[in-house]
C-alpha cells in the first residue's frame, strides 16, 4: 500500500507525505471528536437520569402525570446509558490513537525530510520518504481504512524548513509553544471540574444538615443526586485522563527547551550534530507519543 495512491506527476514525494499526512490527521480528529462525544453524552444521562428520577418522586404527591413523565424520562436517559457506553469500544479508541500515530510519524518525516538531516541527506532522500510511508501505512487494519474513507487533504503547502535553524524555530519551537498551551488548557478545565466537585460536596453537606436537623427527607433525596452527578464529573475527567495529560505535554515542552538550549551552547555544529540534534527532538516527540498511546490503550473498553 503506498499511501493510498500513486504519487501525480505534478507532486514530489514531500507534497504526497504532507497531503497523506493532513488525511491521517483529519481521520485522527473525526475520530476523537466521536469518542469525546460518546463520554459527553454518557456523562449528561447519568445526571439526567439520576435527576429525573429524584424529580419524579419529589413530584408524585402534586401530580401523578408530571411524575409519571419525569419517571419515563429517567428510565429513557437510564436505558441510553449502556447503548452509549457501548459504543465507546476499544476497537475505536484504538482505531483513533493508531490514525494519530500515523499522523505524527508522517509529520516526523516530513521535518526531518526537508530540514535534510540523518538519513534524507542523501541523493535519493524522495524515494527514502516514500519508503518510510509505505511502512507507517503499510498494515492499517480494515476498520481504520474504513474511517479513511470520504476524507480528502486540506490544501496547505509544505512547512517553509530547508535547514536545521528553521527546523528549529518552526518545528521545536512551535511543539513547545503548543504543547505549553495544550497543558495550561486543560489545566483550567481540571481547575473548573474541581471547583464544581467542591461546590456539590459543600451543597450535599448542606442538605444534609437541613435533612437531619429539620427531617426534611426531601433534601436527603437530592443529596443522593449530588452525590451521583459528582461521581459522574469524576469519572469523566479519570477517562478523559487530563491529569496524565498535563504532566505529559509539560515534560515533552521541558525536554525540547533543554535540546534548544543545549543546541544553543554549540558554536559550530557539524552536519553529525545537525542530525543528532534532529534525531533527538523527533525521538523525544515520538517518546510522547508512544506514551500517550500506551497510556490510553491500557485499561480501555475490552
Amino acid at each position: 500500500m503506498s499511501g493510498g495512491k500513486s504519487v501525480p506527476a505534478s507532486m514530489g514525494p514531500g507534497e504526497e507525505v504532507w497531503a497523506q499526512q493532513s488525511i491521517w490527521s483529519q481521520v485522527a480528529n473525526g475520530l476523537k471528536g466521536s469518542l469525546d462525544r460518546l463520554r459527553t453524552v454518557s456523562l449528561l444521562l447519568t445526571i439526567a437520569a439520576a435527576v429525573l428520577a429524584t424529580a419524579a418522586a419529589e413530584v408524585s404527591g402534586v401530580s401523578t402525570d408530571a411524575s409519571r413523565v419525569l419517571a419515563l424520562l429517567a428510565a429513557v436517559a437510564a436505558a441510553l446509558i449502556p447503548v452509549v457506553r457501548n459504543r465507546l469500544n476499544r476497537q475505536q479508541l484504538l482505531d483513533w490513537t493508531e490514525a494519530r500515530s500515523i499522523s505524527e510519524a508522517l509529520k516526523a518525516e516530513i521535518y526531518s525530510f526537508l530540514s535534510g538531516t540523518g538519513p534524507y541527506r542523501g541523493g535519493d532522500r524522495g524515494t527514502l520518504l516514500l519508503a518510510r510511508l509505505d511502512e507507517h501505512v503499510g498494515t492499517v487494519g480494515d476498520s481504520l481504512l474504513q474511517a479513511r474513507v470520504g476524507i480528502r487533504a486540506v490544501d496547505r503547502p509544505l512547512p517553509p524548513v530547508s535547514d536545521v535553524p528553521s527546523y528549529l524555530q518552526l518545528r521545536v519551537e512551535g511543539q513547545i509553544t503548543y504543547y505549553e498551551d495544550t497543558a495550561s488548557q486543560l489545566k483550567r478545565r481540571v481547575s473548573w471540574l474541581h471547583g464544581i466537585e467542591t461546590i456539590l460536596a459543600i451543597v450535599a453537606a448542606v442538605l444534609s444538615a437541613v435533612a437531619a436537623t429539620f427531617q426534611v427527607h426531601q433534601a436527603s433525596a437530592w443529596v443522593a443526586v449530588i452525590t451521583t452527578v459528582a461521581a459522574a464529573l469524576i469519572a469523566h475527567a479519570t477517562a478523559a485522563r487530563y491529569d496524565y495529560q498535563i504532566a505529559e505535554y509539560e515534560r515533552t515542552a521541558l525536554t525540547l527547551h533543554q535540546l534548544l538550549v543545549r543546541r544553543s551552547q554549540t558554536a559550530s555544529p557539524t552536519p553529525e550534530d545537525d542530525d543528532q540534534f534532529v534525531q533527538r527532538c523527533e525521538n523525544s516527540l515520538a517518546q510522547q507519543n508512544r506514551a500517550w498511546v500506551t497510556k490510553w490503550t491500557s485499561g480501555a473498553p475490552q
